[in-house]
């Protein structure tokens, strides 16, 4: 019984630790701003789907996701020249 909980302890802090790897991508991938964030973030979490499904539940053809990307990009940019 004790190698069992052994076992299932190993599994939930691999998890854990999974998770964190996929955060970090995030953050240390090659961005040109805070837009690039915002949109790996939303595509990890699948927030993305939901606005998505939210827009054309509204009527609208686009999120308008990628105007926003840009808008971000453009007024917090990590490489500025």
């Amino acid at each position: 019984m004790e190698t069992r909980r052994v076992l299932l302890k190993i599994e939930e802090v691999n998890t854990k630790v999974m998770t964190v790897r996929g955060l970090a991508g995030l953050v240390f991938k090659e961005k040109q701003g805070l837009g690039d964030v915002v949109e790996s973030f939303t595509k990890t979490t699948r927030i993305d789907k939901v606005a998505k499904f939210v827009a054309n539940t509204m009527g609208l053809e686009d999120c308008k996701c990628g105007e926003r990307k840009e808008a971000l990009n453009q007024k917090f940019p990590f490489n500025k020249k």
